[in-house]
């Protein structure tokens, strides 16, 4: 009696389950999730955008208007003593001061009208300078700011020749000036020598 038939058979069989149990190709390795040892990939960094770094600082000479003049201080010349008087009892009330109503009358002296007395009110200044080096010729020079005009420089100028010592010179805004621009809030006096600022003093605001 012949078995070939029946060991054929169960050899194919053999055959076909080994090839169903052979593992998987690699492309199917590749699609599967990592296994838990692998390292995880990490995800790409964000690209940061180039650090800006702060413009430098810039420094700039003071702007010269065109009224102003060069600063040359010069240490032989020396602004002393500057003395104001707001001769305008409405804002410069005396309350029964004796020295604010002497000043008054001193600077009222003579003013009997009232148009008289309209060309008195404003603000004096009184400059005590001094040059201690040689003789030389000078000019005392007032620049201004007044309350209603404040974008506006006016300017007064005293000459004096061959000074030496300590002399005074003697400023004033007043009269229709005074009345219609206001009050010298802003200012600068200065000693000027050869078209250059040798000696000045200014207000608090200028």
């Amino acid at each position: 009696m012949r078995f070939y038939p029946v060991l054929t058979v169960i050899w194919l069989a053999g055959l076909v389950g080994a090839t169903a149990g052979s593992p998987k190709s690699s492309s199917t390795r590749e699609n599967s999730p990592p296994s838990a040892s692998a390292p995880a990939e990490s995800a790409p960094a964000t690209p940061q955008p180039p650090a800006v770094m702060p413009a430098p600082s810039k420094s700039y000479a003071p702007r010269q208007e065109a009224w102003d003049l060069p600063v040359q201080l010069d240490a032989q010349v020396e602004m002393k003593k500057i003395y104001d008087f707001l001769n305008d009892k409405a804002l410069n009330k005396s309350g029964k001061n004796e020295e604010l109503e002497f000043e008054y009358k001193y600077y009222d002296h003579h003013a009997v009208t009232e148009e008289q007395k309209a060309s008195r009110k404003g603000h004096y200044y009184v400059v005590s300078w001094a040059n201690h080096g040689p003789a030389a010729d000078f000019i005392l020079r007032f620049d201004y700011r007044q309350a209603r005009s404040p974008e506006k420089v006016s300017t007064q100028e005293i000459p004096f020749k061959a000074v030496t010592g300590t002399v005074k010179g003697e400023f004033s805004v007043t009269g229709r000036t005074y009345a219609e621009a206001g009050d010298s809030n802003s200012w600068r006096i200065s000693v000027v020598r050869d078209g250059k600022i040798v000696a000045q003093a200014t207000s608090y605001v200028w």
